[in-house]
């Protein structure tokens, strides 16, 4: 649960009836100073990217250190180009030519910043 919703049900677990535990966020809602989402004026824009081995590593099934993975980095970084490329800029269907369908939506997701993994697409 967020702070929020863990406020909205007095922090008492609706599931079992328990006291919740509060987590690091609502530990970080409690000091913070202004709202979420604050940004000071003139601050840097940023990207949270996924490293492009996990984000083949899901779409094979396979963990991040694999052979397979690192094979089918090595093969679309040489076709598309850096992985930075790969990640932010290269044309989605570019993507979905080398690899399985479902690439291009979980690059898609992954330049969205919404965390989908490959079994949810």
């Amino acid at each position: 649960m967020t702070p929020d919703e863990a406020a909205a049900c007095d922090k008492i677990c609706p599931r079992c009836g328990k006291p919740l535990t509060g987590g690091v966020l609502g530990r970080v809602a409690a000091l913070a100073d202004r709202p979420a989402g604050f940004r000071p004026q003139g601050a840097k824009p940023f990207a949270s990217l996924v490293p492009l081995v996990e984000v083949v590593g899901e779409v094979l099934g396979v963990g991040a250190g694999s052979k397979r993975v690192s094979s089918a980095c090595q093969q679309l970084v040489s076709r598309i180009g850096p992985e930075l490329t790969v990640l932010q800029d290269a044309p989605l269907e570019d993507v979905g030519r080398e690899g399985p369908r479902c690439w291009p939506r979980l690059c898609a997701a992954c330049r969205a910043g919404r965390g989908e993994t490959a079994s949810r697409l």
